[in-house]
């Protein structure tokens, strides 16, 4: 008796510990409504837990486009907001990427767009960002992705030319067999993606550059023409589309992708969860395995390892409670600081912070933590059996 009694003591602490573990990985989230006439194009944390997106807002008066700065202390839901500033003689500006202390994006110089960046810990003034041995400014760049290094990804020389370089420094252009070429997406290592228009023929091209003079082309066994946005911050994942044939409406469209493995050679084409393609582009990607982006139906997410990609507005009630008052047309940025994913979202602007496992599965549901319990039960009894045979 006394033995069965041990044993159930074994189980409810086993449960409970496992109680407390799922509970810790399902803290509280945090949900921000950033207000209207805002766009929020991308997300990132500091050591200390304060996170901080960017964008643009529209005055609805005038049509003029500013670039913000959004910073929502840790432990806060309250926002302050912050006007980025600009070059002599711009009309418009726009943040698009923020990673550790560097934004990027770009402005409108007479009726050209110029690039620009800022540096987090000193926003007294905006930095020009011209291609390599072109001086001045209004030369035709656009900058949208940046590392916490200060390396960028964008395009120049009337966006016919992809580019990378340091903020503060030159650019150089990457050399693809097509033009307009063009790169989104950099990673801490300042490995590149992006798309060329294939020489020849209108189709486009994705790849990866790992220097200006070193790329990959991505694989397509479906159509001649794919896009690439995202890489993760380790290089391993690059998001974007695929041109695909769509059943529904008997003509192609672009399907979500993502690219994996050695030379990206592994393709995977999300779905939505009952089976049909989701039709829509990845945004971003993070280093545990997640994808964000749009689609026909809306913002949706992704893991590594999930049968089906779930739209947004679903999966944040559904796993965490959040109940989004208007719908998430488009996930525009999604940042793993380690502990936490951290979203960019449109529908009207929002942020929002949910902690999760770091490892590419998910947090266990509750059904299988049971499983789980009942596992190292069974085992414990195990144990306590062959100790007991030893002693007699």
């Amino acid at each position: 008796m006394k033995t069965f009694k041990t044993h159930i003591l074994v189980l409810l602490l086993i449960v409970a510990r496992l109680g407390l573990l799922c509970e810790y990985a399902l803290a509280t989230p945090v949900f921000v409504n950033l207000g209207p006439n805002k766009t929020v194009k991308s997300v990132t944390t500091d050591s200390s837990g304060n996170a901080y997106l960017v964008g643009y807002e529209r005055d609805v008066t005038t049509g003029r486009e500013s670039a913000i700065l959004v910073t929502i202390p840790a432990g806060s839901t309250i926002p302050s907001f912050s006007y980025l500033p600009t070059l002599e003689g711009f009309s418009d500006t726009r943040a698009t990427s923020i990673r550790g202390d560097y934004i990027v994006g770009f402005g409108n110089l007479n009726s050209e767009s110029q690039g620009i960046a800022w540096n987090l810990r000193d926003l007294s003034s905006a930095i020009p960002v011209v291609p390599a041995g072109v001086p001045g400014r209004g030369d035709a760049t656009q900058l949208f992705g940046v590392n916490s290094s200060g390396q960028y990804a964008g395009s120049s020389a009337d966006l016919s030319i992809a580019i990378t370089g340091n903020v503060g420094g030159n650019s150089q252009g990457i050399n693809v067999p097509g033009t307009p070429s063009i790169v989104t997406g950099i990673s801490e290592s300042g490995v590149t993606t992006g798309r060329y228009v294939a020489a020849g023929n209108s189709s486009l091209q994705s790849f990866v550059a790992t220097s200006p003079n070193s790329f990959v082309n991505l694989i397509n066994p479906y159509s001649d023409s794919s896009v690439a946005y995202a890489i993760s911050p380790n290089s391993q994942i690059v998001g974007g589309s695929l041109l695909n044939f769509d059943p529904a409406t008997e003509t192609n469209d672009l399907q979500a992708a993502v690219w994996t493995g050695t030379n990206y050679n592994d393709l995977t084409l999300l779905s939505l969860p009952n089976g049909s393609p989701l039709f829509g582009q990845v945004l971003s990607v993070t280093n545990n395995g997640y994808a964000v982006g749009n689609s026909n139906f809306g913002g949706f997410i992704w893991q590594a390892g999930w049968t089906s990609a779930q739209l947004f507005n679903d999966w944040a009630f559904s796993s965490f409670g959040i109940s989004i008052p208007t719908w998430v047309t488009s996930v525009n940025d999604v940042f793993f600081d380690g502990e936490s994913l951290n979203f960019a979202l449109q529908g009207s602007a929002y942020f929002v912070s949910v902690p999760v496992a770091g490892a590419t599965t998910a947090v266990p549901e509750p059904s299988s933590i049971i499983l789980i319990a009942l596992a190292l039960f069974i085992t414990t009894i195990n144990l306590s059996r062959k100790k007991s045979q030893l002693l007699s």
